[in-house]
């Protein structure tokens, strides 16, 4: 059966940098330490960006991962192990938005990190 996403945690909105661990819960992800396909999340489709080191962490119920860099909110992500994909996830994820600084002129300027569009 086709993989199936439930949740998706950050432990909170993820930096434009990538590199920071998501955990994916769900159904029929696989056996304990399953080495999955490919995971991607982001875009109309959930195609736009691909996590990396994803590995099944509990049998058949969770994947982590790794974020990539990006931007945008409410990110839908699918799973693909073997020939199953997942349908688009109502679960969603987000990065950071910008933030804004003073700089010593007292003049503001839009800082950060990350990928851009």
């Amino acid at each position: 059966a086709a993989p199936s996403i439930a949740n998706v945690s950050t432990g909170g909105r993820m930096t434009t940098s990538g590199g920071e661990k998501v955990k994916l819960e769900g159904i029929d992800m696989g056996p304990l330490g399953t080495s999955v396909d490919v995971v991607t999340y982001g875009g109309d489709e959930g195609y736009k960006y691909t996590a990396t080191a994803c590995v099944v962490t509990v049998a058949h119920t969770h994947i982590e991962c790794v974020s990539a860099p990006g931007i945008g909110t409410d990110l839908g992500w699918r799973v693909q192990i073997g020939n199953n994909t997942s349908p688009l996830s109502t679960a969603t994820s987000s990065y950071r938005g910008p933030t804004v600084a003073s700089n010593a002129e007292g003049v503001k300027a839009v800082t950060g990190s990350g990928a851009t569009d």
